[in-house]
């Protein structure tokens, strides 16, 4: 590895208050968690921070795909802690390298600009062996309306996204080129009816333009899961169908 250094608005809103809250994680679980610094050749000033879950013996000749998870609220490193815990942390991506960025700007990854997309695409690539293609995108809340985002700016590099929950942009329009793609839309029961009704709509204007598409309803859950959930009913639902 090189450059390597370890060390829909009234919706999104409500979302970063409630994020605002004190979340605990185990540090049993941060210890899976590896902070990596990440910089782009070409703009040598900026540099990309991600949480990095790296496979059993992992062995950096080896090449390994992705699973890229995009963290709710504002992508700070306490939520995204938290969000790997309670949704991203997961059995099925055991042999996969699994990557958290972090929000450092203060820009939220739902905002991301397709450089600001490609770029972290870029680093990914440049710094670890991985696959061209064939990404699982999960995400959650924000994270999960940026994984629409990350999509529509690079469809051919995922196979498919797992999102609880997440919605399409009203600025995103799926196309021919997401006809391969698997699409989990996952939500908690008792989440709020703005985001159940999103999510509705969502599968509406998608469901025509992807190869599988399945919702899942969370019995019990509103919008911020806990830790001790069994988050693989929702990964089930992908790797299993």
């Amino acid at each position: 590895m090189k450059n390597i250094i370890l060390i829909i608005l009234s919706i999104t809103i409500g979302f970063s208050l409630v994020y605002g809250q004190e979340f605990s994680v185990p540090d049993s679980i941060l210890q899976e968690l590896k902070q990596v610094v990440l910089i782009d050749d070409n703009a040598k000033e900026d540099s990309l921070v991600f949480k990095i879950v790296f496979p059993a013996n992992y062995d950096s000749t080896k090449t390994y795909s992705v699973a890229l998870c995009l963290s709710g609220g504002n992508q700070t490193e306490p939520i995204a802690n938290y969000c790997y815990a309670a949704w991203f942390k997961s059995n099925y991506f055991e042999n996969y390298l699994t990557i958290l960025p972090i929000n450092t700007t203060g820009k939220n990854l739902k905002d991301y600009s397709e450089f600001e997309v490609k770029t972290i695409e870029k680093v990914v690539k440049s710094n670890f062996k991985v696959t061209d293609n064939n990404w699982i995108i999960a995400g959650t809340s924000n994270g999960g309306v940026a994984a629409f985002n990350f999509i529509s700016i690079s469809p051919e590099l995922f196979e498919g996204a797992i999102v609880m929950p997440g919605i399409i942009d009203t600025n995103i329009t799926a196309n021919a080129e997401w006809n391969h793609l698997k699409i989990i839309l996952a939500y908690g029961e008792k989440d709020s009816q703005r985001w159940i009704d999103a999510i509705k709509e969502t599968e509406l204007k998608i469901e025509n333009q992807v190869g599988i598409i399945e919702t899942i309803v969370l019995k019990g859950q509103g919008h911020i899961l806990p830790i001790d959930f069994n988050i693989n009913q929702v990964y089930d639902l992908y790797f299993k169908n």
